[in-house]
């Protein structure tokens, strides 16, 4: 794994997409944390809001839902 200032990802939408984009992490060796409004897992990393999770330095987000959310997505990410 390439040195960075975390190993955390957080990963926003566990359709097909953000799933297998965890998976890939996963095995590099990253803190995988998901978030997923619409998805009922009962995880120690995955919460249902972006205001729920933890404070984190993070090296990535991966925004992971349909690309007409991606901006409103973004603006909470920047402001959490």
């Amino acid at each position: 794994m390439c040195k960075t200032m975390s190993n955390k990802v957080v990963i926003i939408g566990l359709g097909k997409v953000g799933t297998m984009k965890s998976k890939i992490y996963r095995s590099l060796g990253y803190k995988v944390y998901t978030v997923d409004p619409h998805k009922n897992i009962s995880a120690p990393n995955h919460f249902a809001s972006l205001q729920k999770l933890p404070a984190l330095q993070v090296a990535l987000f991966e925004i992971c839902t349909p690309t007409e959310s991606h901006i409103e997505i973004l603006e909470k990410v920047l402001n959490c």
